[in-house]
């Protein structure tokens, strides 16, 4: 709307056609200097995307590879400590920082063990292990939980959710070898579950 001197008036909307354009107004350069503050990638120029390379999909603990073993631990301290010893130890490992997309990360990511921290937000690590342990799906899945607990309540939650091994978080040197007792009936094709 214009005013009887010609301007628009203040604190009123112009009309669709007199508004600049959203095309006319590109946010692209706004919404990569976003993304990279973000840092989520910009999308690639069409020219140079390519189809995702088709994954072979196995059951968890059906190894056809190295082993794979997933992390799922609120402490960034502490899943790191994890995932340096497992690497080292020659495993592929990839990390969670909760239990959301715990699920797909093991089916997409063909996963032999999983380590749970039992102390999380959310959803306490016992309680996803026996999820775990009730799934059909995950039958031959190595489940290793990792708690700051006392000894006695370690086996209690170990005979609860029929876990495969438990660990203190005060002695993460014993992961490696927990682990490796887990994978190593599923190594001789005997399975363990």
């Amino acid at each position: 709307m214009k005013s009887p001197t010609g301007r628009p008036n203040k604190g009123t909307l112009q009309p669709p056609a007199q508004q600049p354009s959203r095309a006319a107004t590109s946010d692209a350069p706004r919404a990569a200097a976003i993304r990279a503050n973000r840092g989520v990638p910009a999308p690639a120029p069409a020219a140079q995307r390519t189809a995702a390379p088709r994954v072979e999909r196995r059951m968890p603990g059906e190894s056809s590879g190295p082993p794979t073993v997933l992390v799922i631990d609120d402490s960034d301290i502490a899943r790191e400590e994890m995932r340096r010893l497992l690497s080292a130890a020659g495993l592929t490992v990839h990390t969670l920082a909760s239990p959301i997309g715990a699920t797909r990360a093991i089916l997409d990511g063909n996963v032999d063990v999983v380590v749970i921290d039992v102390l999380m937000p959310g959803m306490r690590g016992d309680r996803l292990a026996a999820l775990f342990r009730s799934n059909p799906r995950f039958k031959s899945l190595g489940v290793v939980l990792v708690s700051g607990e006392h000894p006695n309540e370690l086996s209690r939650l170990l005979a609860e959710t029929r876990a495969s091994a438990v660990v203190q978080k005060s002695d993460l040197r014993q992961l490696v070898s927990a682990v490796q007792r887990v994978l190593k009936p599923r190594t001789s094709g005997t399975g363990n579950g």
